[in-house]
């Protein structure tokens, strides 16, 4: 709990809060979320499985982004304004706008992954 205390406090440098905690902690969720789709398109898991880890995913990313928003808030305020905390701003708060308005138009809903998923599956199918 510490370093999250530290990232949210804006303590620690930029490098570390962007890099780190936004694309590396990203690039591992949709890593999993993947390893996810592989393995139940070898009927190891159930679609609502998949979905339900697909879902908690998505929180976790969504936390951890603003999370990510308010250290990045917080870098500004206490080691002064520079060009990249206000990109890595842009960019993060831009990310968080795209997931907010995702959600509101169903990109996260169950219909909406049964059709990726079936997508998944006739290429599965086509391929073999």
């Amino acid at each position: 709990m510490g370093i999250l205390k530290k990232l949210v406090n804006g303590k620690l440098s930029l490098a570390v809060t962007f890099w780190i905690f936004y694309f590396v902690f990203r690039t591992v969720l949709n890593i999993g979320i993947i390893i996810g789709y592989v393995v139940a398109l070898l009927d190891m898991i159930t679609e609502p499985v998949l979905y339900s880890i697909i879902t908690v995913t998505v929180i976790l990313e969504f936390i951890m982004l603003i999370v990510v928003i308010i250290g990045i808030s917080n870098i500004l305020k206490n080691k002064g304004v520079t060009f990249w905390a206000i990109v890595a701003l842009i960019v993060c708060s831009f990310n968080c706008i795209v997931m907010i308005q995702s959600f509101f138009d169903g990109c996260y809903s169950y219909d909406d992954f049964l059709e990726t998923y079936a997508i998944a599956l006739d290429a599965l199918e086509s391929a073999n």
